[in-house]
């Protein structure tokens, strides 16, 4: 099996290994807090796709549009949710590259805020984005290297993670 096949793999054992009755993710359990009507706390699986152009500040095609992929925790007491996790990214600033992110989001308001570190095979990049709703902007910003580069980008996410902890707590 290739190597980039075992994160398919885990993602459907995760799936799998779901306790159903307490409508939560291994280790932590959903839970009501006590004294509301609807506000929940708890962990679960993170999962989030991004993907985005950059408009200004790149110099060839593939360094344009970018693609990243975190899997990862996510920790959330209504209407705050926190993730970490592992990335992996291809196109853009960094090419092919592995890293960590973070972000912070509030789901009454429906602002989010983001940032992290890519580590490529050329480039090691810094990334800070800001958005609402499933939209956002990020400024990507090579840290190491003899070469100055940044982009940009205007970026959509789709937060599974997010998504299915809503769709369980209902």
């Amino acid at each position: 099996m290739k190597r980039g096949c075992f994160l398919p793999v885990i993602i459907a054992v995760l799936f799998v290994a779901q306790d159903t009755e307490a409508k939560s993710w291994y280790p932590g359990k959903v839970e009501q807090v006590p004294g509301t009507v609807a506000m929940h706390k708890g962990i679960g699986l993170d999962i989030q796709l991004e993907a985005g152009v950059s408009l200004v500040d790149v110099h060839s095609l593939g360094e344009r549009f970018f693609l990243r992929h975190r899997v990862g925790f996510l920790c959330f007491y209504e209407p705050w949710f926190f993730s970490i996790g592992a990335t992996i990214e291809g196109l853009g600033l960094p090419g092919l590259a592995g890293g960590v992110e973070a972000e912070m989001a509030n789901l009454q308001f429906g602002g989010w805020l983001q940032g992290g570190i890519s580590v490529g095979k050329e480039h090691n990049f810094m990334h800070i984005g800001i958005g609402w709703s499933i939209f956002g902007v990020e400024w990507q910003n090579q840290i190491f290297g003899t070469e100055h580069a940044n982009a940009f980008l205007l970026k959509i996410k789709a937060p599974l993670g997010i998504l299915w902890m809503g769709l369980r707590m209902k």
